[in-house]
């Protein structure tokens, strides 16, 4: 399975771009937040992770929940070489675990707080959309990822971290 990610497009190249410097401001945060992003689809983790690095989100791209799981529970014993992400992107399927047993192994221990966006090629429903909140995310997207909606997302949920500007800036309004 493909997964692809938009941004905008020029429409006379057709080539992608970035969003427009005008609306970076609305996307970007003052200090790098750390983002982990967990899909089995290297791709798609290096699609995210640098349409997230151009708006100065520092990234981690993982290929394995376990892997991911291992980390975060090293930072809680002290591990000084690992740093707590401020935000997680998780694909849900994947062959090893999924983003939804992914999501039990974190809060039931020690992250109760720690925002997690699932991300997702399957067709929404208010079934899933429950099990997917029940479970414990905060949020979730539709593949294809537009660039816009993951950005928005990230910005909200980051958005009461210290050094992050209350959301929409004054500018904008």
């Amino acid at each position: 399975m493909k997964t692809s990610f938009v941004t905008n497009i020029h429409p006379k190249t057709s080539q992608t771009a970035p969003l427009s410097a005008a609306h970076s401001d609305l996307y970007a945060l003052p200090n790098a937040c750390q983002v982990l992003i967990i899909d089995h689809e290297a791709e798609s983790a290096r699609k995210i992770s640098a349409m997230l690095n151009s708006y100065g989100y520092s990234t981690t791209s993982l290929t394995s929940p376990k892997q991911a799981l291992a980390q975060l529970f090293s930072t809680q014993r002290g591990a000084a070489t690992v740093q707590l992400p401020d935000l997680i992107i998780c694909d849900l399927l994947d062959d090893e675990m999924d983003g939804l047993d992914f999501l039990r192994d974190i809060r039931r221990p020690g992250f109760p707080h720690l925002p997690v966006i699932i991300v997702t090629s399957l067709e929404s429903n208010s079934t899933f959309e429950k099990a997917v909140i029940e479970m414990g995310a905060d949020d979730f997207v539709i593949k294809p990822v537009r660039s816009s909606e993951l950005l928005l997302r990230v910005r909200v949920l980051l958005r009461g971290l210290p050094g992050v500007a209350a959301w929409p800036a004054p500018e904008l309004i």
